[in-house]
Order: C-alpha cells, then sequence, then structure tokens
C-alpha cells in the first residue's frame, strides 16, 4: 500500500507530505473509492486506526477497494482546508474518513468520525463499515 507507512515508527502522519497534491494526484473511480484518512502523530486513536489498516484480512480490503492517504492535520491546525472543502469546519475527534465517490461526492459525512474510539474497535468492524462504500 504505497500511501501507507509502516505503523511501528512513531511518525505515520507526515507533516511534510504535500496532502493536496496527493489526493489530486489520485484517479477518481467507482472501483476505487479514495479513503483520506485525517489524523495527527499524537492521537492514539489514529495511530490505532493506520496500525489496523496495515494487518490482514483489512490490508487486503482496503488495498483492493480503496485507494488510502494519510493526511496529517497537526493539532487541528495544518491541511484543515482539505476536510474544510468537503464542509467539515471543525473535526469532532481523530481519525476523521473521507470516503470520496468518483464524483467527488463526500460519502460518509454523517459518520464521518466513526472510529474516533479506534482503540477499542476491532479491524472487522472498519471493514463492515467499509464495505457498502464498494461497488460489486
Amino acid at each position: 500500500m504505497s500511501v501507507m507507512t509502516d505503523p511501528s515508527r512513531n511518525h505515520i502522519f507526515d507533516p511534510e507530505a504535500p496532502a493536496a497534491a496527493i489526493i489530486a494526484g489520485l484517479k477518481p473511480s467507482d472501483e476505487k473509492k479514495r479513503l483520506l484518512i485525517l489524523g495527527a502523530n499524537w492521537c492514539p486513536d489514529a495511530k490505532a486506526f493506520t496500525a489496523m489498516l496495515e494487518t490482514n484480512p483489512l490490508a487486503a480490503f482496503v488495498e483492493s477497494h480503496f485507494q488510502p492517504v494519510l493526511i496529517d492535520v497537526g493539532r487541528y491546525d495544518h491541511n484543515m482546508d482539505i476536510p474544510t472543502s468537503f464542509g467539515l469546519k471543525n473535526l469532532d475527534g481523530l481519525p476523521s474518513l473521507i470516503i470520496l465517490g468518483a464524483d467527488d461526492q463526500f460519502l460518509n459525512a454523517q459518520d464521518y468520525n466513526i472510529f474516533r474510539n479506534a482503540r477499542t474497535r476491532k479491524p472487522e468492524e472498519i471493514i463492515e463499515y467499509l464495505l457498502p462504500f464498494i461497488v460489486h
């Protein structure tokens, strides 16, 4: 998964990564939705979420159906133009997920922060959540 990083590292979210350019470089597709994962290195739930993304069967599922991008939001003071562009003025917890359809539609606007308690969740719950967003 080229856009993911080693979850054992302390700095999973790269504040220097050109998030907007990476997102712009992703091909909009009905087959592989774009999965923007907003998080920060200080957030244990964001780190737990990304660690789960590196384990199978979740890693294989995400690789098959999504184009994931890790986006560092710092202390809600970095790359905030990205969530703002989708109508999120204030993030209510991390990680926050933005799933984009081929037409740039924000598909999960109602529950973008469902995994803000990722430390208490299981990888199977992430698959169950993501499953309705894939096209068979």
